[in-house]
């Protein structure tokens, strides 16, 4: 069976041999993943972040190792630091991000069912959609901001908060929810927005 040589730029010795997998390994290794990914869907939202969170943690606690294994393996200068300072800043950056786009003062919209771009289900609860960030359609294509969707339980409104100032033409459901200070709370997908409950 053919195997996969890791052969290190830095000194030209072997650093690791793995068999190449056959047609049918790889195909069930895809079912397997797929399946995986079915599952993880069904996971509550939080559960999720969580996790995700608890991963990036663990790799921090291995950095020096991943530094010195990817030193080994690519020839990546020490100096560089290793992945999760990459992960950790652009998570960082994005959250920083955000939550700048979400300084005062802010407008809110109330929302119509229509303005949806694709038009929402008509038995749709509102109440699905808050904390989902929107894209902002001016009505011509272009995209004129970022907004988030916040559901008021005692009026049963939906409104679209924003730092943009004019009204949009049309919504573009976005798959992540913030909260209006542009804190990412996790990632949705259109089954957990549109599916049974």
């Amino acid at each position: 069976m053919p195997e996969i040589v890791c052969i290190s730029p830095i000194d030209g010795r072997e650093v690791a041999r793995r068999p190449t997998a056959s047609a049918l390994e790889i195909e069930a290794a895809l079912a397997a993943a797929r399946q995986a990914q079915r599952d993880w869907a069904l996971v509550p939202l939080q559960e999720r972040v969580a996790t995700v969170m608890a991963g990036i943690a663990a790799l921090g606690a291995m950095n020096e190792e991943v530094v010195s294994e990817l030193a080994m393996q690519m020839g990546r200068p020490v100096r560089f630091g290793g992945e999760f300072r990459g992960v950790e800043e652009r998570a960082s950056h994005r959250e920083a991000r955000l939550r700048s786009y979400f300084l005062a003062p802010l407008s809110r919209w109330r929302v119509k069912p229509t303005v949806f771009m694709p038009t929402l289900p008509p038995e749709i609860d509102p109440a699905r959609l808050d904390g989902l960030m929107v894209g902002l359609d001016d009505g011509k294509g272009s995209c004129m901001g970022i907004g988030v969707l916040e559901f008021d339980q005692e009026e049963r409104v939906l409104r679209m908060v924003s730092s943009v100032s004019e009204p949009a033409r049309g919504l573009l459901l976005g798959t992540v929810r913030i909260t209006t200070e542009g804190q990412v709370i996790g990632r949705v997908t259109v089954r957990e927005l549109f599916g049974p409950e």
